[in-house]
């Protein structure tokens, strides 16, 4: 009876390890660089809630829906739940983390009214926009937002790493000119690019995402990747009870 029980402790002590080891958001390459870590793609108040306990900023998806004059969080094709940002935002009440705004359909010709729109919705907080950054494919649209005082990044193209050397060329006159015409852009791209940006633009400011596994074959280069002052955030995936979309 007493090794029945002892098993059955043992069998809830494992299980509960279990859980915790699969829903806590810091693998090990991350210790002593947390406060430079958020969660991403919180696209629900119920995972921004749940990520607040952890993390001092989160990645979200906007799509601006202009006939209705909001910013959808959502990030298609996966279908919209009609949660606007302003909506979304009511979960912070007194909290003020850094956001990263990925807002997926940006462009010139519509920057100006995404503009007016995320102002007056962060307006109702009072909050800051040198603690969010709005990210785009499309860096013509972004220098109206850092004048106004938010940050902005490139969202680069993928897979840089794999290109051959000639299109890599190609790669860093097109960043560089961007660069070029917005002193205050900085660059975001997956940790597999890293190396790329490291040697090519080692100043420029970078935000960084890396979903890996809790046990992966780059914890090193992760860890690496942290102790650069010039990478400002990582992102990486946050597993929550509820929310997840």
């Amino acid at each position: 009876m007493i090794n029945k029980k002892r098993l059955v402790l043992i069998g809830i002590l494992l299980s509960l390890l279990a859980v915790f080891y699969y829903f806590f958001p810091f693998n090990l390459e991350h210790i002593g660089y947390t406060n430079k870590i958020y969660a991403h793609r919180v696209n629900s108040k119920e995972k921004l809630e749940a990520s607040l306990l952890y993390f001092k900023g989160v990645e979200l998806d906007l799509v601006y829906d202009s006939k209705k004059n909001v910013l959808d969080v959502n990030h298609p094709p996966a279908k919209s739940i009609q949660l606007y940002f302003e909506d979304y935002l009511t979960v912070l009440k007194d909290k003020k983390p850094r956001l990263w705004l990925d807002i997926k359909n940006l462009n010139t010709e519509n920057s100006l009214l995404v503009l007016k729109k995320l102002k007056a919705d962060l307006n109702k907080l009072n909050y800051d926009y040198t603690n969010v950054l709005v990210e785009s494919t499309i860096p013509e649209a972004l220098p109206i937002f850092s004048r106004e005082g938010f940050n902005t990044s490139y969202y680069l193209p993928p897979n840089i790493y794999s290109k051959p050397q000639t299109e890599k060329d190609s790669i860093i006159q097109l960043i560089q000119s961007k660069l070029n015409k917005d002193n205050k852009l900085a660059v975001s791209t997956n940790y597999k690019d890293y190396n790329f940006l490291k040697d090519n633009f080692p100043e420029t400011t970078k935000y960084i995402w890396a979903l890996t596994p809790r046990i992966n074959l780059d914890q090193l280069k992760v860890r690496s990747i942290l102790k650069d002052s010039t990478v400002s955030i990582l992102i990486v995936r946050y597993r929550s009870l509820i929310g997840n979309r």
